[in-house]
């Protein structure tokens, strides 16, 4: 068991009860001499700087050793609790329950937090809602037709501290009839809002002939307050040795009038084609052309994108690579153009130039350009040294959509002695309109006090709006212990 107690220099007036609570927890946790098993807790709580009145706590139990593939017992869970000052809530829960068999049939199931399968959310008709997190129970099966089966809650995003939780219910089996030819038939029914969309469709993966396989998806969805709508999905895809091409043809369904990010289908009709080709040994040419449009208008404004890429890699310092992409509306403009080297051996530096113009009629500045230069050094100083690793980035030209300048970013972490280190990360802003030269500092060290035992300390600084008294001071202490259940 991990013990981390972390809290703030400036103590805050309105939870005292919680300070103590936590502390006689702590206090116990580190006197206390257990026996070991394969189970980690954390213990994290902060209290707020001077004047925010707000503290935060946190407890995680996770696995240290992952459940081995032949063990189909039930696992220890993996649970996160958070209380903010509303009260505490579950922030995350992963319980792998025994797996069981019927007949020749293997079942596995796990309670909590889980992304759906890849059949829902990976669909070419597949709605930004199935993209979210989702908690409840889900079901699989191994067999000759596998089949999935998911019950819960979907964790979308909303603009209050807590997401949105829509119910739902979701299955998919999956069958060969032959094998150049794969169909799944799936069903996808939430409920909690009348404007909640259910579908019933089934997708189809058939390989045509030699290198080219069609993938086609039919569905239809509707909701409590709307009729039925077709839903279809076409794509080609074809592969060979120096060569691959995909094309795709979508026509989605109406949005909810609720919120976009509810929806479990796609809301846009897209037509499609990409191709890659390698003419020359190290040479590569990619190129993307996309039209779409929202379905609940057809006929509406389209939005067109143009994408090509050529890359070198057969040079011995690295590869070059030169981006032209164009993205336009019936009133707006937007071109990119990149250049970059990515060092292929040593510090494996990436120097990249970016140009942005932008044009909008609607607008008094039409047109709107910028350009910045960008250098990613992901090894500052070698790891072979045992005692630094160093990561520095700089950017000057354009750093943010409002300022221009130059900005550096050092990032690593220093080993002391005595197992003690230091990590940190560092921003300054060399020229800008801000007036900041120190955008942000953070420091974090780390070193051992008792046996088993370590201090952390933390100082960040920041001229961004979450740090309203510009710096923070923060302590920890961390202690593994054991538990014997």
């Amino acid at each position: 068991m991990a013990l981390n107690l972390g809290f703030s220099a400036v103590l805050c007036p309105h939870r005292p009860n919680l300070r103590i609570r936590v502390v006689a927890v702590c206090a116990f946790a580190l006197m206390a001499s257990l026996v070991a098993t394969a189970q980690e807790a954390v213990m994290l709580t902060t209290v707020a700087p001077l004047g925010s009145g707000a503290a935060t706590s946190r407890i995680n139990f996770n696995t240290v050793e992952p459940k081995p593939a032949t063990d189909r017992g039930l696992a220890l869970p993996s649970i996160s609790l958070i209380d903010d000052g509303s009260g505490p809530r579950v922030g995350s829960l992963v319980l792998q329950m025994p797996d069981f068999d019927l007949d020749d049939v293997s079942v596995a199931s796990s309670l909590g937090d889980y992304r759906l399968p890849a059949v829902f959310r990976g669909a070419a008709l597949a709605g930004p809602a199935l993209a979210s997190p989702a908690r409840g129970l889900t079901l699989t099966t191994t067999s000759s037709a596998p089949l999935s089966v998911s019950f819960g809650q979907m964790l979308l995003p909303a603009a209050g501290p807590r997401p949105a939780s829509p119910a739902f219910a979701a299955a998919a089996v999956s069958f060969a009839p032959s094998s150049r030819l794969s169909v799944t038939p799936q069903v996808l029914i939430p409920g909690g809002s009348p404007g909640a969309q259910t579908s019933v469709g089934t997708g189809i993966q058939a390989n045509v002939v030699g290198n080219l396989a069609m993938v086609t998806d039919v569905r239809m969805a509707g909701t409590a307050d709307a009729p039925w709508a077709p839903l279809a999905s076409a794509r080609l895809v074809g592969q060979w040795p120096r060569a691959g091409i995909e094309t795709i043809v979508l026509r989605g369904a109406a949005a909810p009038r609720t919120a976009g990010n509810m929806a479990s289908v796609s809301s846009v009709d897209r037509e499609a084609a990409q191709a890659q080709m390698q003419p020359l040994p190290g040479l590569t040419l990619a190129a993307v052309t996309s039209v779409s449009r929202p379905s609940s208008d057809p006929v509406g404004d389209d939005t067109t994108l143009r994408s090509l890429r050529i890359a070198y890699d057969g040079h011995g310092s690295g590869q070059v690579a030169a981006v032209q992409q164009r993205q336009a509306t019936a009133s707006r403009e937007l071109d990119i153009t990149s250049f970059e080297w990515r060092q292929r051996w040593l510090g494996r530096m990436t120097v990249r130039y970016v140009h942005q113009s932008a044009s909008d009629s609607a607008l008094a500045e039409a047109n709107k350009g910028s350009s910045r230069v960008e250098v990613d050094l992901p090894v500052l100083a070698p790891r072979s040294a045992g005692c630094v690793d160093l990561r520095a980035a700089l950017t000057a030209g354009s750093i943010s959509p409002t300022d221009s300048g130059v900005s550096s970013r050092i990032s690593g972490r220093l080993a002391l002695i005595d197992d003690a280190a230091l990590t940190g990360e560092t921003e300054f802003g060399l020229t800008g309109r801000d007036g900041h030269v120190l955008r942000g500092l953070r420091v974090t060290g780390e070193m051992p006090v008792v046996a088993a035992t370590r201090l952390q300390l933390s100082y960040t600084y920041g001229t961004r709006p979450q740090f309203p008294l510009g710096q923070v001071f923060q302590a920890g202490i961390l202690r593994r212990v054991t538990l014997h259940w």
